[in-house]
Formats: structure tokens, C-alpha cells, sequence
């Protein structure tokens, strides 16, 4: 039976506003969706007295399970997509993380904001700590600005920064597998920083404007080799180099102007994109983005093997400093 793709609910709206990308992937990938939520119980009540907290509490996981078969009938009727639900028990981030690992997931997808039983599903607390302990896809969708889904026919644009690492370059594969390559174009951008900031020497402008060219001449040098790479495998593909000395900034301005459906990072890369961590650029593109952000924590070592792991020697390591 194919894998689930996980979806974690805490009977809010703004969790199910993951719902419509979610059940898009399931239908293109012919997976079913596992509707997920974990009971936490209920805090004592002093008025109900020890003997009536199990029936509250039982009342409770009915109510939760009565809710998840609603949303998952529902969800079923209108995009034809199998959907099964499961009832977890305890802490919430530690029982999502067994759970996934236990399923052998390959894909989560989640609003980064709810309420009620998962009231602290946020960057910073369980989506933080999904993206930093699992080593399988999360797709995020910033509740209460989920974009509508593309119609099947339509393009779906994804903007994926790449910094010349193997690491960064390994999204591009968990792209693909998650959205296919039919109706897809993807925006290849490389973030340069101003001359001054390639180096680190001193403090003083560069005055030398040539070296700022040839870095933005190895960055569009490696970015169509990938491109190139990528056309040869029939996908549409877009390349620019942006200077900018904040690397989340610069992908956000490209993804407003370009209109993206989704960005999609690695959140640990070499080069320019090695502070993709949480608490810096990662961090930065999840409470900044208006659309849906593909996040990958890949296991080392790590690769594209779509590119065959060629493409990224040709990166030059001096735009290391570009995410600093």
C-alpha cells in the first residue's frame, strides 16, 4: 500500500487550510492522506472531581474522532482521494516525530499556525521541531494566507534557491517527486551579496566593481548548467541571479514578483545557503512567505540525484558569505 501523506489537524480552520495542497499532491502523486491529530487529554478541572476526568476525557477523543472521520469523508467526496485517520496520544511534536518515523513517511504537510489541540503548531515549537528531527519533506502552509490551489492544467510555479551546494541541490528531487514535472516551471535563483560583503577583511566598500561581476558571472555560469541539466529532462526552467545582502529578502521580493505557488528549500546547505537553519534564513522564509514553503532536512550526505551530483563542483565556495 503506498505511503501516506501526513496531515496534522487540531480541529481548527487554519489547520485545514493545508488541506486543499495536501489532497492536490495525494491525487498527482496517487497516494491516500492520513488526517493526524494528537489527544492531549484535558488540563484537570477542579469542579469535575478525579472521578469524572476519564469521561470527560472520553468524551473528548470521541468528539476528536468524530471530527477527523467529518473532515476526511468530506475531503474524500469532493477530490476522490482515499483518506484514512489516526488518533495519537501525548506530547505533541515528540508523537508526531515517532509517528512519521514509525510509518517510514516521506512527506508531512501542515498549517504552520492553529488553535485548540495543537495551539502552539507554529515555527518555533512542533513545526520547528518537525523540520529539525525528521529527515523526510515538510510542506508548510502559512495559515490564514493559503493561496488557491492551481487548477491540474495550470503551471505551477516553484521558486528553489540554490547556493552551489549538493545539499541545496537536493530539493530539487523531493520537487519533483512530490508535484511531478508535467505543468511545472521552476525558478533557479542564486543570492549574491554586495561587493563589500565578499570579503571579510575589512569593513571598508569595495571600490573595485569588477569582483561583484565576476561573482554574478560564476553564479549565472552555474545556474545554467543546472538549468541546462534540467531542460535536457524536458522541465521548463528559469534562472536569475539576485544581489542582495539579505538572502531571505531577496527570495521573497522574487517569489511576490514572480508570483511562485511554493518555495522549496533544504534547510542545511553548504555555500551560500549554509545558515538554512531555523533561527535564520528557513526561520525568515516561513514567517515572511505568503505561499506554501517545501522544507527538506535532509540526512548527510546528500544530493540531487537528478542532476547526477555533477552540477554543483561548479560552484565558487567565495559566495559562501552570502547568508551570513
Amino acid at each position: 500500500m503506498p505511503t501516506p501523506i501526513i496531515v496534522p489537524l487540531d480541529r481548527s480552520e487554519l489547520a485545514e487550510e493545508a488541506l486543499p495542497l495536501a489532497a492536490g499532491v495525494a491525487v498527482r502523486l496517487h497516494r491516500p492522506l492520513q488526517l493526524t491529530l494528537v489527544h492531549t487529554g484535558i488540563p484537570m478541572l477542579p469542579e469535575a472531581g478525579p472521578t469524572g476526568m476519564p469521561d470527560l476525557d472520553a468524551r473528548l477523543w470521541q468528539d476528536e474522532h468524530a471530527y477527523l472521520l467529518q473532515v476526511g469523508s468530506r475531503l474524500e467526496r469532493k477530490t476522490g482521494v482515499s483518506v484514512n485517520t489516526t488518533i495519537l496520544e501525548g506530547p505533541v511534536a515528540p508523537t508526531l516525530i515517532a509517528h512519521a518515523r514509525s510509518n517510514d513517511a516521506d512527506l508531512v504537510v501542515m498549517s504552520t499556525h492553529g488553535r485548540g489541540g495543537l495551539n502552539r503548531l507554529f515555527l518555533g515549537s512542533v513545526a520547528d521541531r518537525l523540520i529539525r528531527e525528521l529527515h523526510c519533506p515538510l510542506v508548510l502552509v502559512h495559515a490564514g494566507c493559503a493561496p488557491a490551489t492551481p487548477h491540474p492544467e495550470e503551471q505551477r510555479r516553484i521558486l528553489i534557491p540554490l547556493d552551489g551546494s549538493a545539499l541545496a541541490e537536493s530539493i530539487i528531487d523531493r520537487v519533483l517527486t512530490a508535484f511531478g514535472a508535467d505543468h511545472l516551471v521552476l525558478d533557479l535563483v542564486q543570492v549574491v551579496p554586495p561587493s563589500h560583503e565578499l570579503f571579510t577583511g575589512g569593513s571598508a566598500p569595495l571600490t573595485v566593481p569588477t569582483h561583484l561581476e565576476q561573482h554574478l558571472l560564476v553564479a549565472n555560469r552555474y545556474l545554467h548548467a543546472v538549468a541546462t541539466r534540467l531542460r535536457q529532462l524536458g522541465l521548463t526552467v528559469h534562472i536569475q541571479t539576485r544581489v542582495d545582502s539579505s538572502v531571505p529578502h531577496a527570495i521573497l521580493r522574487h517569489a511576490d514578483e514572480h508570483q511562485s505557488h511554493l518555495i522549496a528549500v533544504a534547510t542545511r546547505g553548504l555555500g551560500g545557503l549554509e545558515r538554512m537553519l531555523l533561527g535564520s534564513v528557513a526561520d525568515k522564509l516561513v514567517r515572511g512567505a505568503s505561499v506554501p514553503l517545501l522544507v527538506w532536512n535532509p540526512p548527510p550526505p546528500a544530493s540531487s540525484k537528478t542532476l547526477f551530483n555533477t552540477v554543483g563542483a561548479l560552484a565558487n565556495p567565495s559566495l559562501a558569505v552570502a547568508a551570513r
